[in-house]
């Protein structure tokens, strides 16, 4: 259960982590308080913030293509992804060989697919209908190109939640929960992670 993972945008990230891992000898990492740090490099992409759609493909592609060549070069690497605007411009772009290596990554649990949504919502101010749509047809077309079962909601950028995502999500078939935003200031300094999150129906999520 004790994951890091990074969160950042640039498609250099991953080969800024790999190199920071490289110049840690094992016997240092080894003597870190007796922590083990898995990192898992992904991108957070805003599909349209400052910049166009076109454009976001453009770097949905340099990015994930670049994943795959470090997944290539390194078995230790992994990447994680959500939002089917972000990853379908990305799979019709490959060529056949390169998406029978994205399955095999898939399928080997080194790319995630995460959330099953169209977007990464904006929870706490969407009403239940709109969210609910944003699992169609993504979740459907995700699993289905993937072959997969998404497990994971992959809500990193979100500002706020609506008490009902327990409920949405676990009806959807998930079962954890990542976010990075908006816990209640009285309870910040007491939450500790993992936690269940328990929706206004008795749904839970961890």
């Amino acid at each position: 259960m004790n994951r890091l993972r990074t969160t950042r945008l640039f498609p250099a990230a991953p080969l800024a982590v790999l190199g920071l891992l490289a110049s840690l000898s094992p016997c240092t990492r080894a003597q870190e308080a007796g922590y083990t740090f898995y990192v898992a490099p992904h991108s957070h992409i805003d599909i349209e913030w400052y910049w166009t759609y076109d454009q976001t493909v453009v770097m949905c592609i340099n990015i994930m293509k670049h994943a795959l060549t470090m997944m290539r070069e390194d078995p230790r690497f992994t990447f994680t992804q959500d939002q089917m605007m972000a990853l379908k411009p990305f799979w019709e772009s490959l060529n056949t060989d390169d998406k029978a290596f994205l399955l095999r990554m898939v399928k080997e649990g080194r790319f995630e697919l995460a959330s099953g949504t169209y977007l990464q919502p904006d929870e706490a101010e969407s009403d239940f209908e709109a969210l609910t749509r944003q699992l169609y047809p993504a979740l459907s077309w995700m699993e289905t190109t993937f072959s997969t079962k998404i497990n994971t909601v992959w809500n990193l950028d979100t500002y706020g939640h609506s008490i009902q995502m327990p409920q949405l999500y676990r009806k959807a078939g998930m079962k954890y929960f990542v976010f990075m935003r908006d816990a209640p200031p009285a309870l910040a300094d007491s939450i500790k992670s993992p936690f269940y999150w328990e929706g206004a129906d008795g749904s839970q999520i961890l």
